[in-house]
């Protein structure tokens, strides 16, 4: 006598389960590499807007730095002599090593 689950033949709900079980593995096989590289590019992405949001900080920092020389003449004075070593005519500079 066969036995039967829920009205249904034991070779028929074989079929069904091992049929079942290769369709979940065929999507397993098609879409997992698909998620995984979706789920590194979702990563890789939150960095370079980390990036950018750090980089437009220092752009605006550098704009400013830009404008305070373009209108601050002493302001380039100041940084002529202290990069460079440059003294106005008349002056002695004097080099003191610690």
């Amino acid at each position: 006598m066969r036995v039967k689950f829920f009205n249904v033949d034991s070779f028929k709900l074989w079929k069904f389960i091992i049929s079942s079980l290769i369709l979940l593995v065929g999507v397993g096989i098609v879409y997992l590499p698909s998620y995984l590289r979706l789920k590194r590019l979702r990563k890789e992405n939150q960095r370079v807007i980390k990036r950018i949001v750090h980089l437009r900080k220092e752009i605006k920092t550098l704009e400013t730095n830009v404008e305070k020389l373009q209108s601050e003449s002493a302001l380039w004075e100041k940084l002529v002599r202290e990069k460079l070593g440059v003294a106005k005519k008349g002056e002695i500079v004097i080099d003191i090593k610690d």
